[in-house]
Order: structure tokens, then sequence, then C-alpha cells
């Protein structure tokens, strides 16, 4: 499935791949965490039961070492770059959110945006405006059956880990979506959703990867007295690109079909631990005879992901991910691949004031087909490597201060796209 993004580091730059999963809040907070800041709704000014506002306003300073993720050995005069561009940046975002959610009868109205200017120093050509919004109205009708209806749209300057272009790609996404949910006694559950996605590139050179996907959800869900949950979800997944690629001369269609069935559970191990995860297996084909004869591009196999989180005390946690997954990065939806990886991520709270986050990833990258944004044909294998630390003091309700620091490596086995880079950043926010 097309539509979704796991986690992007911090930066500015896209550096992580979507997954199946919605376009939804993790955009968004993905959004905001791209560019080196948090999601500016962490705390809420309470009005009336189900009902709040809060405005917030942000400011985020950042180092990069390696603005476009060049290999050690491409050199910054050689490469078609604008006036003043640089290796290395320092880039000020300056943010403005707001958050509202308001309730009548039973209905639930909710509405969330965010503005981002953000400055380069050397790179000025990157100076780009980007931003997010979610609106959504969460229903009911009597006691067995909810659901939700909403939009969102997001906006930001797409990476240059997964293309050779290195010129500023504003990438914009806009995605409709509901979803519902009948409860059948006290432990079935019967849901169902359906989403309308697409994204679109602001470099002409990069339209050919705009792209449409709809897809729909059915699934049957179990919970037991103790909370403990077990489901089966079928989803399937339409995706057609708005204009035909073509890659050494090979023109093709690469609107895919995909189906995908899997078994989930969320299941308390003891006061302590917590386990979520699925097992299943996905189908996706071309309709092109020549698109999934050129590179291996249609696939069939199995699909995973776990993640246990253990309260060691209080005030230390420690998660820990798993996954083997069908991936694309956003903003390179026509490079699919196989990604099979792991995290760990200690959480510590010395005081209520204060939290310490680190963070350890590492994933394989097996390609499917032709990297079209990198024009490459056959086989691709890279291996993407993270380490991360953020703190964040709150002082006081309203106040924030951040602090983070980020290096990802990337291995392949094509040169031109190794790369390693490191970001840093300092911020602070004001919520109202």
């Amino acid at each position: 499935m097309k539509s979704g993004v796991s986690t992007i580091p911090v930066g500015t730059s896209i550096g992580s791949p979507s997954s199946d999963l919605s376009l939804t809040v993790r955009a968004m907070v993905c959004t905001s965490a791209l560019l080196g800041g948090t999601f500016p709704f962490a705390t809420h000014a309470e009005l009336n039961d189900g009902e709040k506002f809060q405005l917030s306003v942000s400011d985020r300073y950042t180092y990069e070492d390696n603005i476009y993720r060049l290999a050690d050995s491409e050199q910054i005069g050689d490469l078609p770059l604008g006036v003043g561009a640089s290796r290395d940046d320092y880039i000020n975002r300056v943010s403005v959110g707001v958050e509202g959610a308001w309730q009548l009868w039973r209905q639930q109205f909710q509405l969330v945006g965010q503005m981002n200017d953000s400055q380069y120093q050397n790179n000025t050509d990157l100076d780009n405006t980007s931003g997010n919004a979610r609106g959504n109205w969460d229903w009911r009708v009597g006691d067995n059956l909810s659901g939700q209806l909403g939009a969102d749209y997001n906006r930001f300057l797409a990476g240059f880990e997964n293309s050779r272009f290195l010129e500023k790609d504003v990438l914009e996404t806009f995605g409709t979506f509901w979803n519902a949910m009948l409860r059948i006694g006290p432990h079935w559950r019967l849901k169902t959703s359906a989403r309308h996605a697409e994204i679109e590139h602001g470099a002409e050179i990069r339209k050919f990867d705009n792209s449409e996907t709809d897809s729909g959800t059915f699934g049957v869900h179990y919970e037991t007295a103790l909370g403990n949950t077990f489901g089966w979800d079928y989803r399937y997944s339409e995706a057609r690109f708005k204009r035909p690629a073509t890659l050494n001369g090979q023109r093709f269609d690469r609107n895919f079909d995909e189906h995908t069935t899997a078994f989930s559970t969320e299941y308390v191990l003891g006061p302590k631990t917590a386990l979520k995860g699925s097992v299943g297996y996905v189908r996706r084909e071309y309709a092109n005879a020549v698109a999934s004869n050129l590179a291996r591009g249609s696939f069939s196999g199995g699909i995973w992901d776990a993640a246990l989180k253990w309260q060691m005390t209080g005030k230390t946690a420690i998660h820990f991910n798993g996954w083997r997954k069908l991936r694309a990065y956003l903003d390179a939806e026509t490079d699919y691949f196989v990604a099979k990886g792991g995290s760990i991520e200690p959480v510590w709270n010395p005081t209520a004031k204060i939290s310490v986050r680190l963070e350890y990833s590492i994933e394989d990258q097996d390609y499917l087909g032709p990297s079209i944004n990198v024009g490459v044909l056959g086989p691709r294998s890279d291996q993407v490597e993270s380490q991360q630390i953020s703190i964040v003091y709150s002082p006081m309700h309203l106040l924030q201060f951040s602090l983070s620091g980020r290096n990802e490596r990337r291995d392949s086995d094509r040169p031109p796209l190794r790369y390693d880079g490191n970001t840093a950043s300092i911020g602070v926010r004001l919520n109202y």
C-alpha cells in the first residue's frame, strides 16, 4: 500500500520510508520532525469535557553537515547547484500552530494545523514554507456504532536521500478518509475504513512520481475481558501514477494493485510489559507486463512487525521494534523495497519536567524494481543505520526547550547512494 509514513529523521529532508499505515496523524508528526522540530501540541488548554484550544509558537535552529546527502567522494563544486551552495548549513525554522476540539452532543470535531517558515544560511534556494492541517469528525450513533470522517494536508521539502535531483522540490500530500466500528456484544468488533490519497511534487522534473491511491480495509477483532485484542484485517489498495516513467529507453505504466491480509494482537504480558504485533501476507501486482518484467517489480510474500514495551521502573522504559514490510519513501513512491530491520529506544524521565530518549535503528532494504529516481536498472540493496538522542525540558506548562542530535549512515551496492550525515538542533516552544 502506498499511503503512509514511518519515522522520519530529525533534519530538513525526508529520510525514512512510508509503510502501509495511513497518511494521517503520523504523517503530520513526521512532517514536523523532518524539519528538526517536535509536534507542537503535546499539552492542551482544557475548556470543557471533550473541548480544548491551544496556540503554539516555536523556533528551532538546526545544523546539518550533509544537506544534499552526498557521498564522501563528491565535491560540492562539481555539482549543478546554485550560487552560495554548501555541503553543510544552518537552518532556522519558525512555526505557528493551532489545535482545537469541540463537542456537540455525542459528536466531537477536531482541527489541527501548523505553518513553518524555514530559512537556510547558505543554501538559500532551499528556503521554503511548509505546514500541515487535519480536520475530522468523530461521530457516534447509539452505543455500538462509531467512526471518523476527515481530511488532511501536508506540505514539506523533499529530501535528497532518494534522488539525484539536487534542487528544491516541495512535496504536497492530500487525503480524505473515513472509518467505522460496530460493536457486537461485549467482545466482538467489526471495523472498516477507506482512504483516498494524492502525492504531488512541486519540481516539474519530479512530477512523474505524482500518484493517487485508493484503499479500503475490513477487519474482525476480538477484545478479551482484560483488554487484550486479537484481529484479522484485509486491505486492498489501488495505486495510479499520473505519468508513465521512462528508464533507459523503456517506457512503462507503474500502476499496481495490492492485497494484504494480516492477523494482529495487542497483549499485556504483565504489569510492566506489553506486546503489539501483526503477521500477514501481501501481494502486489503491476497492471503492465513491461513494468512487472523489467526488474522483478511485482511482489508476494510474508510481512510482520512487532513492538515490545517494557516499563522497567517508574522513570525508565525501553521499546523494542522489529519488522519485515513492503515499503517506499514518501518522496520516491516508485522505488519499493522489502524492509527488514529493528530498533531499540530507551526512555528516561529523571523528573516530571525532563525527558531523555535514545534510539538506535538499522534496516536492510532490498529494492524490487528499477530505481527510477536514481536511474538504476536491476536489483539494488541498501542498509540504513541511525542513532539519535533527544532531550526535552518543560520548566512550566506553557514553555518547552528541546535539544536533539542524529547520525544517519546509508550503505549501498550503488556507490553514489552512500552517505553519512549528522544533524544537531536546539529549539524553544511556547504554548498558550
